[in-house]
């Protein structure tokens, strides 16, 4: 990860908490309107009594909106890094396909992790391409 750079995880809390602060201030928005009867300060609208019953209720209809948006925001992120763990392989040459170009996976690997990449045979190999040699 490049530094300035936010993980994924830190990523999906900002948006989350985004989420929540929103909604936060749409209820406040209800509350400071019940309270302070803002149309009738400065519209000059009909003085209302507050109605607790129907602020109270109109933050549970809010918090189930938020809890509801901030589910179906999980279940995309989800969904987006299952997407996103998907590389395209060349089934000849092994290059992968990064950013719309095809670049070698050990040159990926080695620019994106920590790895040093070591070449070798493995058993089936082997057998297949160089059993005559072992008889």
């Amino acid at each position: 990860m490049e530094t300035g750079l936010l993980s994924k995880d830190a990523v999906k809390r900002r948006i989350v908490t985004y989420e929540i602060f929103f909604f936060s201030l749409v209820c406040l928005t209800f509350w400071l309107n019940e309270i302070l009867d803002i149309p009738h300060h400065l519209f000059g609208a009909e003085s209302t009594p507050v109605n607790w019953i129907e602020n109270i209720i109109e933050t549970i209809i809010i918090a189930i909106l938020c809890a509801s948006v901030v589910y179906f925001t999980l279940r995309i992120m989800v969904r987006l890094k299952y997407l996103e763990g998907f590389l395209p392989v060349c089934s000849y040459c092994r290059r992968i396909k990064v950013n719309g170009s095809w670049i070698l996976l050990e040159k990926f690997l080695h620019e994106t992790t920590d790895l040093t990449i070591s070449h070798g045979y493995c058993p089936d190999c082997i057998a297949k391409y160089h059993g005559d040699m072992l008889k």
